[in-house]
This record gives structure tokens, sequence and C-alpha cells, in this order.
């Protein structure tokens, strides 16, 4: 029997198969290459896209537009909760761990008592002091409330200047109210209307007041002008504090320092619709209370 030397042959059918396998690999990689391609070009166009969103959506840190208050602004009376936050990229404000922001919210009616009172107390803090504690990045703002129709003191935005802040303290006028009950509400107003540069980091408030709210779900005092001349004002309610205080969610610490019972109803309530929120009589506050709590914040 002879046997061949040459190269065998395939059947048609298997070269019919191996040429159906080679068609499909070339289509698969066609495809493939396409879906790159379409890939990539949609990549570069969400980025163009992105590019153009940021230079004109999203707002810039310290500019007073901060995370909380993109989309209203302190001319808006229907400004809604910072639970809510904006709706532009809140991630893309990065948090800065670093920072603290303090606000001293502060009853700047004047007292006719020399007993121990708010001024007295804000004079003896020396609170431009944190700003100089070692290795604490601290910003302090100082916002100030008086009695409804008096001038309003303008508030000092956040700053990292003691001396700056040392000579807004010592100009602060203490003007005289009509009645006992304060105007409360114009500090939380200005405290979240857009007007301080709230940033993207840790926040405490601490509040100084020997009053109480006007409005007669936050004292006990009588319905007269010298204890509250608006005492049955609909603008001074639990729910109207309640708005305030969800547009201060972003707080991680409320301190409220009192100096008299006079106060005791407004901070119950008040602690009831915010529950970070710590009371100290003021007697009992130094500024090595202060650097406590401070550090405290850091640990």
């Amino acid at each position: 029997m002879s046997s061949s030397t040459g190269p065998t042959s395939k059947p048609d059918d298997e070269l019919s198969d191996a040429s159906t396998e080679d068609d499909e690999y070339v289509k698969q990689i066609a495809r493939d290459v396409t879906v790159e391609a379409l890939l990539e070009k949609s990549r570069l166009r969400l980025e163009e896209e992105f590019e153009i969103y940021k230079q004109t959506k999203l707002p810039t840190m310290g500019s007073g537009n901060s995370k909380y208050f993109t989309s209203y602004g302190g001319k808006n009376p229907s400004a809604r909760s910072t639970t809510d936050f904006c709706e532009e990229e809140p991630e893309s404000l990065p948090r800065d761990d670093l920072l603290l922001q303090i606000c001293f919210l502060i009853d700047a009616t004047a007292v006719n008592s020399k007993e121990f009172n708010v001024k007295t107390f804000l004079t003896e803090l020396q609170i431009e002091e944190l700003l100089l504690i070692p290795d604490l990045k601290i910003e302090i703002a100082v916002v100030c409330y008086r009695d409804l129709g008096a001038k309003p003191q303008p508030p000092l935005n956040f700053t990292n200047d003691p001396d700056l802040l040392a000579k807004y303290i010592q100009r602060l006028v203490f003007a005289q109210g009509d009645d006992t009950a304060e105007n409360v509400f114009e500090g939380f107003e200005i405290m979240t209307n857009g007007t301080l540069s709230w940033k993207n980091c840790a926040q405490l408030v601490f509040h100084v007041a020997d009053a109480p709210c006007h409005g007669k779900e936050f004292h006990n005092l009588e319905n007269n002008p010298t204890e509250d001349a608006y005492y049955n004002d609909d603008r001074f309610t639990v729910a109207k504090a309640a708005e305030y205080f969800r547009r201060l969610e972003h707080i991680e610490q409320y301190y409220f320092f009192y100096f008299n019972n006079k106060t005791e109803k407004m901070e119950s309530v008040f602690m009831k619709l915010f529950s970070r929120m710590i009371v100290m009589e003021a007697k009992d506050v130094y500024f090595d209370t202060l650097k406590t709590i401070i550090e405290e914040m850091y640990n």
C-alpha cells in the first residue's frame, strides 16, 4: 500500500466552518472598536459638559453662597431647609476636616442692671483669643439681634483675624429695647439666609442671651408693652422657630448660655426642636470652657 507525502487537504465543510469563525471574530472586533469609540466620545462629551456645569452652577468655597445656600439667598422669604441642601452636586465641595466655624449669636440689647450681663460676659470672655489656639484652624462669626424695629447691628462674617474680631466686639453697641422680649428671629434669619459664609466643615453656635424671644410660646411674660409688645404676633411661633432650626441642621452643636430664668421656656422649646442643643449658665462659662469644647470637636 502506497502512502501520500503531500499536505493533507481539509474537507470543504471544515473550511466553511473556519471561514465563518474568522468572519464572526472580525465582526466582533469591529463591534468592540465601535463600542469603545462611542464610549470614548460619550466620556469626552460628559467631561466637557461637566466643565461648563462647574463654571456656571457650582458655588465657590467661602463665597457666601455655600453648599447650604446655593439655591436661595437672603432676600428669599421662602428659603428652604438646609437639610435639603442644594440640588447641584453637593459632593463637589470637599469637607474640610481641619476647619471649625463658630458663630456667636448675641442678644445685643442694653441692660440697665449692673449685674452680670451679656455685655460684660462677652467683654471678659475675650473670644478673639480662641483664634490663637495653637494647631487649630478656626473661623469665628458674630451675629447680633435686638428688639423688633431697632436699628440692626451688621454681623461680622467668618474670620480668622483676632484683631478684626476684637475690634468688632469693642465697638459693639448694646441698644436699649422697648420691652423685655427680643427679636431672636432676627439673628436666626441672618445665620440662615446666606449672609454668612458657611463652609463644609465642623460648625458650632454659641448663643448668648438674657431675654426670651417675642411670642407667647417662648416665655411666661405678661401680655403688655413693657414685657412683650408682640405677645400674640404670629411672626413669632414655634413653627417658625422649627423652620430656622431645620436650616441649621448642618450645625454639630448649639450651645445656649443663659443669665436668668426668663429664657427657661424658650430653652425648652429650642431643645425640642434641635436635639444637639446644650444649655449652660453663663456665669459658669469661661474662656477655658470654650477652649475645652473646641478641642473636643477635634478629638
